[in-house]
């Protein structure tokens, strides 16, 4: 099989089913090597390689699960933004789950700041 670059868009939901199937061929290579190592610094070094290639799988996962919470446009919005920033909005999701504080300084400075908000102001909804 061909190596090549992911083709998709970091962030949609096709990048992450891509991402997912090379993290797990990863996953399954470096446990392989660790547990044939000859030697302790090979096998610690493929387990460090397991252990990353599960914890990027699980970020995934993650952004999977709230990415299926959000209605159809927010969901468009979500995906058309970078990993990084997909991160930060769920991370103050999870620290306010209400809204933010007024007394707190804007979280979400630079672009896509309106979007960000939007989808910080209105309730996830699950698409049935």
């Amino acid at each position: 099989m061909a190596k090549g670059r992911n083709p998709y868009r970091s962030g949609t939901a096709s990048y992450a089913r891509f991402r997912k199937g090379e993290l797990r061929r990863k996953s399954a290579l470096a446990q392989a090597t660790a547990a044939r190592a000859k030697t302790p610094e090979t096998g610690r070094r493929a387990k460090q390689r397991s252990t990353a290639a599960q914890r990027a799988l699980r970020a995934i996962e993650t952004r999977e699960e709230f990415r299926s919470k959000l209605s159809e446009p927010d969901r468009v919005s979500f995906s058309q933004m970078p990993i990084t920033r997909q991160e930060r909005l769920m991370k103050i999701q999870r620290e306010y789950p209400e809204s933010v504080p007024k007394d707190l300084p804007d979280p979400f400075d630079g672009p896509h700041r309106n979007t960000l908000w939007r989808l910080v102001t209105r309730p996830a909804q699950a698409s049935d």
